[in-house]
């Protein structure tokens, strides 16, 4: 190592840490990370211990405990480095939430965790507006809602997507499910034909926008 911390400094101790994880040992990790943050709440590397807490939560697949760590960096440190990479964590835990993926509760993992995960990518898409990682967190909460069958919160999910994204590669593909799930909203004859004349505006603009997909 070049410029190594001094022996007994939080840079060094915080380092130990880091080495702990990346040796796999989760557990030493975060007790490590766990008591130097007991003693430097107000050290500028705390962002970094919390990622240490939260990669070594991660490994012990404590998703949620996990989830707490990096939405603490991401809330508390928006201008360190460590922000971008706690999105990316966050995101990646939202994606095992919102597919089946469940929380533990009581040393089981029984409990459904896609309103975590909804939260997470509502979250993201507003924190990393114009990035790749934003356009990813706000297409997959529309496919959230899409598989509840959350018709009208897809649909404006989908809507939002469009609009911010107009060039994502996936545009055609939102276009298409943003059909589907106006069309879905329609209970039938019984009830008004909203849905349905909704359904077929989305279809025409698909036809304008490409007419070979819209066959």
């Amino acid at each position: 190592l070049q410029n190594a911390p001094e022996e007994g400094s939080p840079e060094a101790r915080l380092s130990e840490a880091r080495k702990q994880l990346a040796q796999g040992h989760n557990s030493k990790a975060l007790q490590l990370a766990t008591i130097w943050l007991d003693r430097n709440k107000r050290n500028p590397l705390a962002s970094e211990a919390h990622l240490v807490r939260g990669d070594a939560l991660f490994n012990q697949k404590e998703y949620y405990e996990a989830a707490i760590e990096y939405e603490f960096v991401a809330r508390s440190f928006p201008e360190s480095e460590a922000f971008q990479i706690a999105l990316q964590r966050e995101y990646t835990i939202a994606m095992k939430f919102a597919t089946g993926t469940l929380r533990k509760k009581w040393g089981f993992r029984f409990l459904d965790a896609t309103e975590e995960a909804e939260e997470i990518f509502f979250l993201i898409q507003i924190r990393a507006d114009s990035s790749p990682l934003g356009e990813d967190a706000s297409f997959q909460l529309a496919e959230l809602y899409f598989r509840r069958a959350e018709m009208n919160h897809a649909a404006d999910a989908y809507q939002k997507f469009i609009e911010n994204y107009p060039f994502a590669p996936r545009v055609l593909l939102a276009k298409e499910k943003l059909a589907n799930a106006r069309l879905a909203t329609y209970r039938g004859p019984a009830f008004d034909n909203k849905g349905l004349i909704d359904a077929r505006e989305e279809l025409m603009q698909i036809q304008a926008f490409n007419p070979t997909h819209a066959k």
